[in-house]
């Protein structure tokens, strides 16, 4: 029986990958938010390809345009993914899952070295698999930086463990370079050389123990990460801080230790931003934060003298991993702290968890001990399964923001941008109005509502938010865009054009502002200088569907029908549900009497587009002129049942129809409503002229042929003749 049970509990690591699955698989579906992956991920041109000029700009500190961190081995798993999946979110999602199994497997064999209880080490890799703490780093998808480089460290610990155990130089050199990899993965691991010295140290009974000389040279890479930090731009502090002096940042450290402490024990629930304390913070901030401290260490006093030497490391290696997370104090940014920050340092906890565990005494104390830690377990693992949820979308993600920071006004602007990605306007407007009366000085926000306004169609309240913001930031190509759309939305071509050249000047490969420009010019009839705006925007974005469509109809201006057709053939191929290229295919083919190849391409527009009236007409027109007047009669009477507009010609063709039906009856009433909704139509006139003709109604068809001579038809000189009209 004691064989069976050990088999199991040597099972159960296959368990964890099944356990992460279930809490995060939902996940897999989630798309990109509008928390830097769209930014940094969907919308950056260094992961369109893997050309040569990406590749250096990614490995080059700066090169990405508003990245603050040089992590160019993050950014180089984006651009394998891209060049696989043309950025799936999917894909992304589901290689973090992947990162984090990963890491849970790696946290449980450091868990076995360093502690000699299998079932322990196997407790705490589980809690590191599944604690809430966990899901932001996990489930969002610009994330991977802390996924990649805690799979780093912890190579690099368990390497280095090797090294101190055997002497054996390889894994010291492993260590290393792991190490160096986990800093061009996330430069925040330059304390991990202290926290592998805290926590390794020498082993019980002796063995071998590295020197300080090997400890420096593995510090080194840690040194170089510093330096090319000083090369990176700074972020703003942001106008939502109220003060930076010692004042501020002691009641910050206060938040950050109180915060960290009730979300590491479950008695808070996670939030994917937490907002600076208020100006007037003071002592009652301090206290929690103050008594955790106290009892902190007193507990790792009372360890220390219990003999608990392993617990004691494992707290400083947790304190030596959070000091990155921590440094943030004195260089605030928009937010106080994130639950990403405390990825690695969980594991100094979890060592710390592990190592207090063996020592328990064997019988009802270790067996109470072990339920109360699985039941915490259990409440964890629901925690996380409910928090990854709030990862669902932009949406949900700022929707828990604001309930945890309703007087910050870059989560009132994140929100309302969600909102406007998700089609609700008016709530939109609602947030960023919100954000405006906290700060109402923010630029950032006022850029925003002119873009609202500016896809609500309202382009003059645009032109006049967003100029007043661009006076102020005559640098800021986002909002010289912006501005640039709103004098294209109302045909101020010159102000557009001007802006447009503006924002290329500065960024030559905006592709935003060459298809704006692109635009502009196709309206203007400069139809040339659209092809080359067009032309050039495809050179850097090659799967641009839409470009490809515009490039087709400027073609058709031209009357270059064959590299039209090419055009929307491409946009086809990267689209397939781009109806309007179907359309205009039609329409290409009809007029070059390519008809059946015009029925497919009209058939198939209104496979996409059911009950599109102009497809309709266009697809019956094909028909008419192929001789297939039953299915040419069937869709013009769905396009009258359908109560369309502007249906003259459609009455007139079904008319024509009837005619050759002998239904002439039938034709005489299609031809009087086609009259009746447009008395010049010339065409139906002379119809009911000959038709009434025919039924010896000379009176009434002398009248229709004066109505169809005037409206410019030629007419048949017998008839003309017959009912004496000169």
């Amino acid at each position: 029986m004691c064989r069976i049970a050990k088999t199991a509990v040597h099972l159960l690591p296959v368990l964890l990958p099944v356990v992460i699955i279930i809490v995060y698989y939902r996940a897999l579906s989630f798309p990109f938010t509008n928390w830097d992956d769209i930014q940094f991920i969907l919308d950056n041109p260094c992961l369109r390809s893997a050309s040569r000029e990406n590749l250096r700009r990614i490995f080059t500190p700066g090169g990405i345009d508003g990245e603050m961190l040089y992590i160019p081995l993050t950014y180089f798993t984006y651009l394998v993914e891209a060049s696989l999946s043309r950025l799936d979110p999917m894909v992304v999602h589901i290689d973090n899952v992947i990162l984090h199994v990963i890491n849970s497997w790696l946290v449980l064999q450091l868990l076995r070295r360093v502690s000699a209880d299998y079932f322990w080490s196997l407790l705490g890799a589980a809690v590191f698999a599944v604690h809430p703490l966990m899901v932001e780093p996990v489930a969002w998808a610009m994330g991977r930086k802390d996924l990649l480089s805690t799979l780093f460290a912890l190579v690099a610990v368990l390497g280095y463990d090797h090294f101190a155990a055997t002497g054996r130089e390889k894994y010291y050199w492993l260590s290393i370079v792991a190490f160096c990899a986990g800093l061009l993965a996330k430069p925040s691991l330059v304390t991990l050389p202290f926290a592998i010295a805290v926590l390794i140290g020498r082993r019980p009974g002796g063995g071998f123990r590295p020197s300080i000389a090997r400890l420096a040279i593995f510090s080194l890479p840690a040194v170089a990460a510093l330096a090319v930090d000083t090369m990176m731009p700074s972020g703003s502090s942001g106008p939502s801080l109220p003060d930076t002096g010692p004042a501020f940042v002691a009641c910050s450290f206060a938040h950050v230790v109180t915060g960290w402490f009730l979300r590491l024990t479950l008695l808070q629930t996670p939030s994917p931003f937490y907002c600076w304390p208020d100006a007037g913070a003071g002592i009652g901030v301090l206290l929690p934060a103050v008594l955790i401290v106290v009892i902190g260490v007193a507990v790792m006093i009372g360890l220390r003298r219990t003999g608990q030497d392993l617990a004691v490391r494992g707290i400083l290696f947790f304190l030596a991993a959070a000091v990155p997370g921590v440094a943030i104090l004195v260089n605030p940014r928009e937010f106080m702290t994130a639950d990403r920050y405390v990825y690695l340092p969980m594991i100094g906890l979890l060592i710390a968890f592990a190592a207090i565990a063996q020592r328990l005494p064997q019988g009802r104390i270790r067996a109470a001990y072990g339920a109360a830690a699985a039941l915490w377990l259990a409440c964890a693992g629901f925690s996380a399964y409910r928090q990854v949820n709030v990862w669902s979308s932009s949406l949900t993600l700022w929707l828990r923001a604001v309930e945890h920071c309703p007087n910050v006004a870059l989560v009132r602007n994140n929100l309302g941008m969600a909102y406007r990605a998700a089609g609700q306007m008016d709530a939109a407007e609602r947030e960023l109005q919100a954000g405006l009366a906290i700060e109402p000085a923010n630029r950032s926000i006022k850029a925003n509502l002119g873009r609202l306004y500016l896809d609500q169609g309202r382009a003059n309240e645009a032109i006049m938010v967003l100029s007043a913001v661009a006076a102020n930031d005559v640098g800021n190509t986002t909002l010289l865009m912006n501005l640039a759309d709103a004098y294209a939305q109302i045909d101020r071509h010159e102000p557009a054009t001007k802006l447009y050249q503006n924002v290329l000047l500065r960024t030559p490969n905006h592709v935003s502002a060459r298809i704006g420009l692109g635009a502009v010019y196709q309206k203007l009839g400069r139809y040339e200088d659209a092809t080359t705006e067009y032309t050039a925007v495809l050179q850097l974005s090659p799967t641009l569907a839409d470009v490809h469509f515009n490039l087709g109809t400027v073609y058709e201006l031209r009357q270059l029908p064959d590299l039209a057709e090419a055009a929307y053939r491409q946009a086809i191929a990267l689209n397939p549900n781009l109806a309007d290229a179907y359309f205009n295919l039609g329409n290409l083919y009809s007029g070059r009497q390519r008809l059946s190849e015009a029925v497919e391409a009209y058939a198939a527009t209104l496979r996409l587009r059911p009950g599109d009236a102009a497809a309709s007409i266009n697809l019956g027109n094909v028909y008419y002129r192929a001789g297939r007047l039953t299915e040419a009669s069937a869709l013009y009477q769905r396009v009258l049942d359908s109560g369309a507009e502007s249906v003259v010609g459609v009455l007139y063709n079904l008319g024509l129809i009837r005619i050759q039906q002998a239904e002439y009856d039938a034709a005489q009433a299609y031809f009087e409503r086609a009259v009746a909704d447009d008395p010049l139509f010339g065409p139906a006139c002379y119809e009911l002229a000959k038709l009434h003709n025919r039924s010896g109604n000379l009176e009434l068809a002398k009248e229709y042929l004066e109505r169809a001579a005037a409206a410019g038809v030629p007419i048949d000189a017998a008839l003309r003749k017959q009912l004496g009209i000169e």
